[in-house]
């Protein structure tokens, strides 16, 4: 499936080719830190992706609030 050149650039370890099933697993190679999983509450646990993103969406949101 991949071309001769990026079989190569594999095997000198200037590439490299990470299988993932689904975007958690992705975001937590990229960003070097784990996704997170919503909770009942509704939040995610501390220390996460998801959890920051939550926070400055809520902190967007609540300045949306104060222009209006």
């Amino acid at each position: 499936m991949l071309r001769d050149d990026v079989i190569e650039a594999v095997r000198k370890k200037n590439f490299s080719i990470f299988p993932i099933s689904r975007l958690e697993e992705a975001v937590t190679l990229l960003l070097g830190a784990p996704a997170g999983k919503l909770q009942p509450n509704g939040m995610f646990p501390d220390k996460t992706v998801y959890a920051k993103v939550q926070h400055n969406l809520n902190v967007l949101h609540e300045a949306s609030k104060m222009k209006e």
